[in-house]
């Protein structure tokens, strides 16, 4: 998008440029230029533009049985759908990777949303933000752990998974990474405890 003004006739004058992007996640490019009026005077035009594009999104997810972060267990990919207040069509609909810290950065159109997230083997968790030009700050309830076969509950279904799998590490032929609950390589105790302590419950509806 080139944005310009053309056949200016003042005195030397500052104009203010507001951007804000039709689409989401569609930044367009400014280009500025200075403009010399056909008046005696030649007035040159200056252009101070400021984008006020995207509300900066930074979530920040809990996942159960990790240890403290910064980790490299804290690095996942987990599934995003974001909803605007009063909409049944998300905006956003894909995968997202959070850093060792479990944190997450997105640019979205301030408005007031419904941002719902689940990790492979985790319950979903969803959270209802406000949010305004500039960063905001989004924060999730816990991801529990235990949903090994991705359906949003935790039940005997997944414990089969789980002990399929039981007593193998990474590498073995029946080692099955869907049950490795805290992502250390190894399909243990520690993996049955986190389904265990999360057994029939349900995550958050998308």
């Amino acid at each position: 998008m080139e944005v310009g003004i053309a056949g200016a006739t003042t005195e030397d004058a500052n104009i203010r440029i507001d951007l804000i992007p039709s689409a989401f996640g569609n930044h367009d490019a400014l280009i500025l230029a200075g403009y010399t009026a056909d008046d005696a005077r030649t007035a040159t035009v200056n252009f101070l533009a400021e984008w006020r594009s995207a509300a900066i999104t930074t979530g920040q997810i809990v996942v159960q049985g990790r240890p403290t972060p910064p980790h490299t267990s804290w690095v996942q990919t987990s599934h995003l759908v974001v909803t605007p207040e009063g909409s049944a069509t998300p905006i956003y609909d894909d995968d997202i990777t959070t850093d060792e810290n479990g944190r997450f950065t997105l640019s979205l159109i301030p408005g007031t949303y419904r941002l719902w997230i689940k990790g492979s083997h985790t319950l979903a968790s969803a959270s209802t933000a406000a949010l305004t030009y500039g960063t905001n700050e989004v924060a999730f309830d816990i991801l529990r752990e235990g949903d090994a076969n991705d359906d949003n509950l935790v039940n005997i279904s997944d414990f089969s998974i789980l002990a399929s799998s039981f007593a193998t590490v990474s590498g073995d032929a029946f080692y099955d990474s869907r049950a490795d609950f805290n992502d250390d390589g190894v399909v243990n105790i520690s993996d049955f405890s986190l389904l265990a302590s999360n057994y029939t419950l349900a995550g958050a509806a998308p």
